[in-house]
């Protein structure tokens, strides 16, 4: 006996077209004839139930919102490349999603085309250097599959449940702190342009859509597969927690500092745990070594000022890469965590100027911005010849580069829970300031130099705010736009305006 009919397989037997009087997504049935334009014909499914396009209408953030008009849940490229084709004849918005793990608004599209990337989640090879795999497969997917062939990513974010064509359209940032962003180990992949093109490109073939697309927030391509560096997977890996007082955030510094030049670790972080009871924020480095270097331990940690505390643990690999995705599935158990508010605050600085902007942030910090339980700071330290990637913006200038995190909810919202958000909007621009951020309101800072929001938090952008971050590449930014996204259907969520002339300079 057949089990229940479900909402999408009532949209596939109904049918969805596009109404372009009343420019609409609608379903055949309900259409007068000769009145709708019907879609493409599709391997995958076109989708516009109630459920599903809930489904869509938010992200991690709960904070912007935006119902699209239909969902499309591919079964090849060939599906992306024939709807985007489509919108763009008739100038509908699209908008690729993975995971929804932006917090504000990013990937949404307000009666527009979503395409469900998860749909497209196939590994095709993993062979000696390379891995071969659709866009939206997951990362902690990869990484099992990965480990089972004794291989690895070189550059893990700590949260694995995310895609892989999510992570590399922003950037995707690591504790491997000699890689830049993610985007650097790409060797190839391929992308269905604002056109509806199927593109396949490289920093050798196309090599300007490749700039273009990696940590591009979809402006010019969805993408759709990607073929990335992998490496031999170790056996074991070292681990160590050297635990800081609040009056010790320099030493905590001054540790993270020697590590990375002595290139012995292979991962280093910054935890900063809220205060608890009558004492300040604890400074927590985090060290990791793969087991199968010479370097022991005692070797690794030499003549490093003294922790206040000190834990070591050792595992397989596969557990410590999945360490993370254990932990937040704990935090989600009864899923109040995902109905919270989170204006996250993400800016890369430059290492001179990390220390003073970060311990500013961090005394600032009210009972509200730390939400107790849900609530944190992390830095992520980076060698800055690695970030190689021009849509990736990063401060110039520097030997290293460091990723900040304030990563605050509503859990401890202690005004008015409709205005919560408008005050953390308004605390992010000021600690914009803080930080000498190049987009923050009213800076009239060089846009090539000074600090650079990470652009998957909360801000509420501008287009001279975008001008500015992209300062000098701006012309490049826009060309790109107009040769891969003519009709500008793309990604709208950022809030990019391109009707500028590309030529033109950045405003001042």
């Amino acid at each position: 006996m057949p089990g229940p009919v479900t909402a999408a397989e009532v949209d596939r037997v109904v049918g969805v077209a596009f109404d372009p009087l009343r420019h609409k997504w609608v379903f055949v049935a309900d259409a007068a004839e000769g009145q709708v334009v019907p879609t493409p014909k599709l391997a995958g499914s076109l989708l516009m139930s109630g459920t599903v396009l809930d489904e869509h209408s938010g992200d991690m953030g709960n904070m912007v919102f935006g119902r699209p008009g239909a969902v499309l849940r591919p079964r090849g490229v060939e599906d992306v490349a024939a709807m985007v084709a489509f919108c763009a004849e008739r100038g509908i918005s699209v908008a690729a999603r993975g995971a929804k793990h932006t917090v504000f608004g990013q990937g949404l599209v307000p009666d527009g085309l979503v395409v469900d990337m998860t749909s497209l989640r196939a590994v095709h090879t993993i062979g000696e250097g390379v891995a071969d795999v659709d866009a939206g497969l997951l990362w902690h997917d990869l990484v099992v599959e990965a480990a089972g062939r004794g291989v690895r990513f070189p550059a893990l974010t700590h949260f694995l449940g995310l895609t892989v064509g999510g992570t590399l359209s922003v950037g995707g940032i690591s504790a491997a702190y000699r890689f830049g962003g993610q985007v650097e180990l790409v060797r190839e992949m391929q992308v269905v342009t604002g056109r509806g093109d199927v593109v396949w490109c490289s920093r050798e073939r196309q090599p300007d859509l490749f700039r273009a697309a990696l940590a591009g927030l979809g402006q010019v391509g969805i993408i759709t597969r990607v073929r990335l560096e992998v490496v031999a997977m170790p056996d074991t890996v070292h681990t160590h927690e050297l635990v800081f007082g609040a009056e010790r955030m320099g030493d905590a510094f001054a540790v993270l500092r020697e590590l990375m030049d002595r290139r012995e670790a292979d991962e280093l972080f910054l935890w900063v745990w809220p205060p608890t009871g009558s004492g300040g924020p604890e400074f927590r480095v985090h060290v990791a070594r793969f087991g199968d270097g010479t370097t022991g331990d005692r070797h690794l940690l030499r003549d490093l000022p003294e922790p206040d505390r000190h834990s070591r643990g050792e595992q397989d690999y596969l557990s410590f890469a999945l360490t993370h995705d254990t932990m937040f599935e704990q935090v989600r158990r009864d899923g109040a965590w995902d109905r919270l508010k989170k204006p996250w605050f993400d800016v890369f600085v430059a290492d001179e100027d990390v220390e003073d902007h970060l311990g500013a942030l961090i005394r600032s910090m009210s009972p509200e911005d730390w939400s107790p339980g849900t609530g944190f700071v992390l830095a992520f330290p980076h060698e800055a010849d690695g970030f190689t990637a021009p849509r990736l913006r990063v401060p110039k200038g520097t030997s290293r580069v460091w990723l900040c995190d304030a990563l605050t909810t509503n859990s401890a919202d202690t005004g008015s829970p409709a205005t919560f958000s408008a005050r953390a909007l308004a605390r992010n621009a000021l600690w914009e300031q803080r930080f000498d951020v190049v987009s923050a309101p009213d800076t009239g800072a060089d846009p090539d130099e000074g600090s650079f929001v990470y652009p998957i938090g909360a801000k509420e952008w501008t287009a001279r705010a975008w001008r500015r971050h992209y300062g000098s590449t701006w012309p490049e930014v826009v060309a790109a736009k107009h040769r891969y996204d003519p009709r500008r259907i793309l990604t709208p969520g950022p809030g990019m305006v391109f009707d500028a002339d590309p030529s033109g300079p950045a405003a001042p």
